[in-house]
C-alpha cells in the first residue's frame, strides 16, 4: 500500500467518526492481537489528537488455545503500554463455560466478550466500543445469516454503527474498518510495520464461520471474483428496504395500536389493505410486549396471522408461549393466557398525584400541569395519553375500573352514554372491559383510557392542561 492509499485508509475513519458523531469522545477499542484489530488501534490512536478521542484498550483471554492465548495476552498488554494508553484485560475460561452453560464456545466466547467490553465501556463512560470487522467478516456474517434462514434484516448484516442491549444497557457499537477489505487491512499494517498475531484457531474448519471463510467462500469467489464488493451491494439494499418497512410499521403502530397492562388491541382496518411483511413487524413487535420471554415468529405464525387479520370476527391463534391473538369486532388482542381476568386487572378507586407519579396494579401514571395550548404540548395524545381541563375537572383525579350504573359523555357528543353502551359501540370485547383504567374526578368520568375523553373534560385554548400519561409498569 503506497503512501497514498495509506492516507486514503485514515481519512475514510476519520469521516466516518465524524459522520457517527464520535468526535471529542472517549472509545472502548477491542483489540484481539490480530492485524484488524491492530491497524483499528494503530488509525485510532494516530487520529486521537486531532479528533480529540481518548482511547481505552480491552483484551480478553479466552483461554482456548494456552500459551498461545497467554501470549497473545501479553503481545495486547505491551502494545498497551507501548502506547501509553489505559486498558482493561479479562480472563476467562470459555471452554469450561461452553460445558457449564451447554453452549458452544463461538456462541459463549461472543456472549462474554460482548459482556466485558460493556463493562468496561461502562467503567470509562466511553461513547462506544469499537470493533474491527472488515469487508470480509460481512461477507461471511451475511452467509451465516442466509444458512440458518433470514429475512431482511439478516440480510443488513453488520454496520458501521449500530447499538445492543447488554445486560440491559444500551451499548453503541462502532465498526471503521467495515468497508475495507482484508488485504488492504494487511497492506496497512505493512506498510506502517504494524506487528500482530495470528490466531491458530482460525485455521480450523470445523468453526462455522472458518469453514465458511475456507471453504466455501473461496468456491463462491470462482463464480464471482468481487463476492465481498456484492455482498455489500446487497447489504445496502437491504437495509434501504427495510428500513422503508420499518417506517411503515411504526406509523401503523402509532396509529393502530393500544397497549395496556398484559395485553395489545391493534385496530385491523389499516392492516387488511397492507403486505405480509407489516403484519410480520406488527406481530413481533406486540409479541415482544405480551411476554418476557418472547418466542420466535415465524412467517407460519405471520401467514396465520394475517389469515386472522383477513378472516370473519371470533378466530383465535394460539402463539407459542401460551400468547392468544383473538378477532373480535375489527380488532385483534393479544395477551397471555390466564393474564386477562377482571379479577387480576381490578383497580380500587386511588387519588392520582398531580403533578406526580401514581404507580397502580401494574400502571404508572405521570401528571404535570402545563398553561400551553395543546397543539404545543409533547407529548401529544395518544391512546395513553390525555389532555384535560384544569378548571374543569377540578384538583383531584382518581382511577378506577367501572362501576355498575356509569355514565360519559364522549368527546364531541352533546350528551352521555352507559359506558357499557360505549365499549359495546367500541367494540371492547366483554372479558376484557373490566381491564380498562377510568380516570374520574369528582364532577365524573374524564377519561376512558385507550379510548375517549369526556367532552366537558377536554383541554380547549384556554386555562391550564393537566397531561395524564399511563405507562406500563411490569408485564405479570
Amino acid at each position: 500500500m503506497n503512501t497514498a492509499n495509506n492516507k486514503t485508509v485514515i481519512n475514510k475513519v476519520k469521516k466516518l467518526i465524524g459522520f457517527s458523531g464520535l468526535k471529542n469522545t472517549t472509545l472502548v477499542v477491542a483489540v484481539s492481537g490480530g492485524s484488524d484489530s491492530m491497524a483499528m488501534l494503530h488509525i485510532l490512536n494516530q487520529i486521537s489528537d486531532e479528533l480529540n478521542l481518548t482511547i481505552v484498550g480491552a483484551h480478553m483471554n479466552h483461554n482456548i488455545r494456552g500459551k498461545e492465548s497467554d501470549s497473545d495476552q501479553n503481545f495486547v498488554t505491551n502494545t498497551f503500554d507501548h502506547l501509553n494508553i489505559p486498558y482493561e484485560i479479562a480472563s476467562i475460561n470459555i471452554p469450561q463455560l461452553s460445558i457449564e452453560t451447554k453452549n458452544s464456545i463461538e456462541t459463549i466466547a461472543r456472549i462474554e466478550r460482548l459482556k466485558f467490553l460493556s463493562q468496561t465501556c461502562l467503567k470509562y463512560r466511553a461513547s462506544a466500543i469499537c470493533l474491527g470487522h472488515n469487508s470480509n467478516d460481512q461477507t461471511e456474517t451475511i452467509l451465516m445469516h442466509i444458512i440458518r434462514g433470514t429475512g431482511l434484516k439478516g440480510l443488513r448484516g453488520m454496520q458501521a454503527l449500530s447499538s445492543l442491549s447488554i445486560e440491559g444497557q444500551e451499548i453503541t457499537l462502532f465498526r471503521p474498518l467495515l468497508d475495507h477489505l482484508k488485504r488492504e487491512i494487511e497492506e496497512y499494517c505493512a506498510t506502517n510495520e504494524i506487528t500482530f498475531v495470528t490466531d491458530s484457531t482460525n485455521l480450523k474448519s470445523e468453526y462455522t464461520r472458518n469453514n465458511l471463510r475456507l471453504n466455501v467462500i473461496p468456491t463462491l469467489m470462482e463464480a464471482n471474483p468481487s463476492l465481498h464488493e456484492a455482498m455489500a451491494r446487497l447489504s445496502e439494499a437491504a437495509i434501504s428496504d427495510d428500513e422503508l418497512i420499518e417506517r411503515i410499521s411504526e406509523e401503523i403502530w402509532d396509529s393502530e395500536v393500544c397497549v395496556s397492562k398484559n395485553m395489545v388491541r391493534i385496530n385491523t382496518h389499516r392492516l387488511t389493505t397492507e403486505h405480509m411483511s407489516i403484519h410480520h413487524r406488527i406481530l413481533k413487535r406486540a409479541v415482544h410486549i405480551i411476554s418476557e420471554n418472547p418466542p420466535d415468529i415465524s412467517m407460519s405464525h405471520t401467514k396465520s396471522f394475517t389469515s386472522l387479520i383477513l378472516g370473519p370476527s371470533g378466530k383465535t391463534l394460539t402463539l407459542p408461549r401460551s400468547i392468544l391473538v383473538k378477532k373480535q369486532y375489527g380488532n385483534i388482542f393479544l395477551f397471555k393466557k390466564n393474564k386477562h381476568s377482571s379479577s387480576e386487572s381490578a383497580v380500587d378507586k386511588t387519588e392520582i398525584a398531580i403533578p406526580g407519579l401514581t404507580k397502580i396494579n401494574g400502571w404508572q401514571i405521570k401528571t404535570n400541569i402545563s398553561t400551553i395550548k395543546p397543539d404545543g404540548i409533547l407529548p401529544r395524545p395518544t391512546a395513553l395519553i390525555a389532555h384535560l381541563s384544569e378548571a374543569a375537572i377540578g384538583d383531584k383525579l382518581y382511577v378506577r375500573n367501572r362501576m355498575n350504573g356509569d355514565r360519559f359523555q364522549p368527546v364531541g357528543m352533546k350528551h352521555s352514554k352507559k359506558i357499557q353502551d360505549f365499549m359495546v359501540d367500541e367494540k371492547i370485547p366483554r372479558n376484557l372491559r373490566d381491564q380498562i383504567p377510568i380516570v374520574v374526578s369528582n364532577q365524573g368520568i374524564c377519561w376512558i383510557v385507550g379510548h375517549r375523553v369526556s367532552e366537558w373534560a377536554k383541554h380547549t385554548n384556554t386555562g391550564k392542561a393537566i397531561i395524564i400519561q399511563f405507562t406500563r409498569d411490569v408485564i405479570k
